[in-house]
C-alpha cells in the first residue's frame, strides 16, 4: 500500500493530506512513504544506480548508432539541457527565496539532465536553486567534472576531417562549447543552418524527455514537499521515467505532454572561461561540419 500510496501521489501531484484521505491514513504517514521510497529510487547505491549510469561500452557504442540515426552526425552521444520544477511552497527565509525565483516568474528548482535518443536519462543533477543558469549549474556538476578528470566520455575515439572526436553531447546556445559540448552554430549562411537543424534533430531528444517526465510525473508540475526534499523526489520522478520507457510503457497522452512542455525561455550564453576549451570545442564543430557536408556531396 506504500509504494501505491508515493506511486499515485507522484503520478497525480496531490498532497499528502489528498492521498490520506484516499488510502484512509494520517499525512505524516503518507508524508514518511513519500521520503522512504524517493530515497530507495534516488540512491546511487540502490535503484538509482540500477537504472541510470552514464555510457560506456555496448551500451555507449549503441547510443551513439541511434544518434547517427537521427541526426546524420557521427559519435553524439546525449542531449542536455535544464528545466524548471516549480516550488508549491515559498522557500523559507533561510534559504534566500530570491535565489529561487525562475525567469518564469516562480519559485523553483532546476533539473539538468542528460538522455539518450531513446529519451532515457543517463545523468541528472538537481541541486540549483530555479535563479540559476542552468549553464553555470553544468559548469559545477558532478558529470563536468568527471569528464574533465577523464574518466567519462573518452570512448569510442573517431577521426574525422584528420581531427580526433571523442564522445560528445549537445547542448543549447546557453552552453559554453567544448570538445564533450557542442551546440548548433546558430548561423546565417544555408549550409550551417541545415547542419544546425541535423543537430536539433538531436537536441529534441532531452525537450521531449522533460516533457513525457512532467506529465507522466504530475508532481514535478508544482512541488508540493518542502524544499529540502524537492531535488530527491524530483530524482526519483527521473528513476521512475526510465524504468517506464525501458518497460515499453506508452506517453502520456499528446494534451499533457503539450501542456508539460510550456517551453523555455532563452538564456544568456555562458561567457567561456577556457579559450582554448572553447576553440578545441569549435574545431570539433568545424570538423563533424565539413564531414557532414562532404558525405551530402558523396
Amino acid at each position: 500500500q506504500g509504494v501505491a500510496m508515493v506511486l499515485h501521489r507522484f503520478a497525480h501531484g496531490f498532497s499528502a493530506s489528498e492521498i490520506a484521505e484516499e488510502y484512509h491514513v494520517d499525512a505524516p504517514t503518507v508524508g514518511r512513504y513519500t521520503l522512504m521510497i524517493a530515497s530507495a529510487l534516488a540512491d546511487a547505491n540502490k535503484l538509482y544506480g540500477n537504472y541510470m549510469a552514464i555510457p560506456t561500452g555496448d551500451r555507449m557504442h549503441k547510443i551513439i548508432s541511434q544518434f547517427e540515426q537521427l541526426t546524420n552526425i557521427p559519435n553524439m552521444c546525449g542531449a542536455i539541457d535544464g528545466t524548471h520544477i516549480r516550488l508549491y511552497f515559498k522557500p523559507e527565509k533561510c534559504y534566500m527565496p530570491s535565489a529561487y525565483w525562475s525567469p518564469f516568474k516562480f519559485y523553483s528548482i532546476l533539473l539538468q539532465a542528460a538522455c539518450d535518443a531513446n529519451k532515457l536519462f543517463w545523468n541528472v543533477c538537481c541541486m540549483a536553486p530555479g535563479g540559476t543558469h542552468d549553464a553555470v549549474h553544468f559548469m559545477t556538476s558532478h558529470l563536468y567534472q568527471k569528464i574533465r578528470d577523464g574518466l567519462s566520455l573518452q570512448e569510442p575515439l573517431i577521426r574525422v576531417e584528420g581531427k580526433e572526436v571523442k564522445p560528445f553531447m549537445l547542448g543549447d546556445s546557453a552552453y559554453p562549447i567544448r570538445p564533450f559540448l557542442l551546440k548548433p552554430f546558430d548561423a546565417e549562411d544555408a549550409l550551417r543552418s541545415a547542419f544546425d537543424e541535423q543537430l536539433r534533430k538531436g537536441l529534441s531528444c532531452i525537450d521531449d524527455a522533460f516533457a513525457i517526465l512532467k506529465a507522466r510525473w504530475r508532481i514535478l508540475k508544482c512541488m508540493n514537499v518542502h524544499l529540502m526534499h524537492a531535488p530527491q523526489i524530483t530524482v526519483a520522478c527521473c528513476v521512475l521515467h526510465n524504468i517506464c520507457q525501458m518497460w515499453g510503457e506508452p506517453d502520456p497522452p499528446e494534451e499533457q505532454i503539450v501542456e508539460a512542455n510550456h517551453g523555455r525561455l532563452p538564456s544568456a550564453p555562458l561567457e567561456s572561461d577556457d579559450e582554448s576549451e572553447k576553440r578545441a570545442g569549435e574545431m570539433v564543430r568545424d570538423a563533424l561540419f565539413r564531414d557532414w557536408v562532404k558525405r551530402g556531396l558523396e
